[in-house]
């Protein structure tokens, strides 16, 4: 029996969601392309490819369902734009998911109530409320699939005037 690898047992979700990010970006293409490079037989290699591409599906899926996988897409005025990463990698479905956003100061002193708004697709809009006139202001957002919220919220950090918002940070 080997010892535990080091960096896993210290794994944390967002770390598992920056991971799922690379596998996501990095592409399909990336796995026929070193198994080309092995020269395998015909085979192994279809094999091989077909078991590395389920593989990484599984960890795209569960690192997207470790977190609240939204990115910063844009802002806009008053409204921050997110896309929803395992939506766009094929791992959850627009349909039946919906964000929970809490507008919070720096503090976590609730500045606004709470609202929910239904996926729009791989982007969706989150504007800020009228009654927040300008400041620092924490979107604190969960994803809920299927009735299911996420187990972590993300944190987006937002600096916001009368007339727009700008990201700031964002937590996983």
């Amino acid at each position: 029996m080997s010892p535990p690898y080091a960096p896993f047992v210290r794994l944390t979700p967002s770390d598992e969601y920056w991971a799922g990010k690379r596998l996501i970006e990095a592409g399909e293409d990336a796995i026929r392309i070193g198994i080309e490079a092995a020269e395998l037989p015909d085979d192994a290699a279809a094999h091989m490819e077909k078991v590395l591409k389920q593989r990484r599906r599984s960890l795209i899926a569960h690192a997207m369902a470790a977190v609240t996988p939204l990115d910063l897409a844009a802002n806009a005025g008053r409204t921050v734009w997110f896309k929803d990463r395992a939506i766009a990698a094929g791992v959850a479905r627009r349909e039946g998911t919906y964000y929970e956003v809490s507008y919070l100061d720096r503090g976590g002193t609730e500045l606004a109530p709470t609202r929910s708004f239904w996926s729009a697709g791989e982007i969706s809009v989150v504007p800020l409320p009228d009654s927040f006139d300008a400041g620092p202001m924490v979107l604190h957002v969960r994803s809920v699939r299927a009735g299911i919220p996420a187990p972590r919220w993300c944190d987006v950090h937002v600096i916001v005037d009368h007339a727009s918002a700008r990201v700031i940070g964002i937590r996983h």
